[in-house]
């Protein structure tokens, strides 16, 4: 095995394990820390902090501080455990900002629901775009144009947390209507929603 294709498995090993354990991709600041610490994945279950910069984490946040016996590197990844005391705190602010909050998938359907009655005619050549993260890595777009039409899409590594753009975004539509037909566009959404995001074929 080359070292590359270790990389790769490492990679790919470390990412199904942040998706395993239902880590959330913030700003720093949700969890109580310096936004300059930048993008952070917190897992509640997991009882651990990660990030992929590090060193902003450790200068401006304070994770310098956090013993080498609770951090581990991993691929492109820090994991910092909740044997810290500091670590722990930041997940439990982390918790108590999000607690009762809606899902995302919640969020996106009411908020395309309000895009959708709330836009009005716009002028000739104009656009409105607006995005819903649903979960890490994956959005849906609304785009109306000026003639009324409106294309939803699944939108892949759209940015990070911080709203930093991600050179790997990818874009697919699964409707297309026009917006008078908001009914049957919330329809194919709210199917795409709680079927399932994977395997889904676009809605043209």
């Amino acid at each position: 095995m080359s070292l590359y294709e270790l990389y790769t498995q490492v990679a790919n090993a470390v990412d199904e394990h942040i998706t395993n354990s239902d880590a959330v991709a913030v700003c720093a600041s949700q969890a109580g820390l310096d936004e300059r610490c930048g993008e952070i994945y917190v897992s509640v279950m997991g009882g651990w902090i990660a990030s992929r910069q590090s060193g902003n984490l450790e200068y401006y946040g304070g994770f310098e501080y956090v013993s080498s016996e609770f951090k581990e590197r991993l691929g492109e990844y820090t994991f910092y455990t909740d044997e810290s005391s500091r670590v722990q705190k930041h997940i439990e602010i982390f918790e108590a900002n999000h607690q009762n909050e809606p899902t995302p998938e919640d969020e996106a359907l009411a908020g395309i629901e309000y895009v959708l009655e709330n836009v009005g005619p716009l002028e000739e050549g104009n656009k409105y775009v607006e995005l819903f993260y649903l979960e890490r890595d994956l959005a849906l777009e609304v785009h109306i144009d000026s003639y009324g039409r409106v294309l939803i899409s699944e939108v892949s590594n759209p940015a990070d947390a911080c709203g930093e753009y991600s050179p790997q975004t990818s874009a697919r539509i699964i409707s297309a209507e026009f917006i008078d037909d908001k009914d049957k566009i919330m329809t194919a959404i709210w199917d795409y929603i709680h079927t399932g995001f994977d395997g889904r074929k676009a809605c043209n």
